[in-house]
Parts: C-alpha cells; structure tokens; sequence
C-alpha cells in the first residue's frame, strides 16, 4: 500500500465534501480525504471545485427569500398607489 504523505501548510488540500484534509498518494497520484476516505484524483477535485464556485455564485447572484418577499411587498404597495 502507498506511504501516504502529508501536504505542507501552504499546499494543504481540503476535502469539498466534508472538509477534512486530502493526502497525497504518490503511487497512486490520488488525494484521499482523511475523514470521510474519499478518493479524488486531480481532474475530479478541480470539477468538484468549480460546481461548488457556480453554486456559490448562483447563490449570491438570485435574492433570498426575505428578499423576495420584500420585492413583492413592495410590488403590491405600488400597485395599490397606482390605483388610489
């Protein structure tokens, strides 16, 4: 079995999944979560990466839900004025 390798604090990895700390299996060139045992390798990490940039983007860009009821609060009181 592969000697698994710690990274050094300014390379450490973090698991998109649960947050633990990836380690680096030379043998296999394959970064293993040390708390949930997941396997990624470099390709899968960086998708896995950009899917949760787009949904915090996404997430940022649509208003929430205090906001949306304010935009309709407000789209009824202006529309009861117009009919005043």
């Amino acid at each position: 079995m592969a000697e698994r390798t710690k990274s050094s604090s300014s390379t450490r990895r973090y698991c998109p999944e649960c947050g633990g700390e990836l380690l680096y299996e030379p043998e296999t060139r394959n970064l293993v979560c040390t708390s949930c045992g997941l396997v990624y390798d470099r390709y899968l990490l960086m998708q896995k990466r950009r899917e949760i940039r787009e949904a915090i983007a996404k997430s940022l860009r649509e208003p929430s839900s205090p906001e949306l009821e304010r935009i309709k609060k407000r789209r009824e009181y202006l529309q009861w004025l117009m009919e005043q």
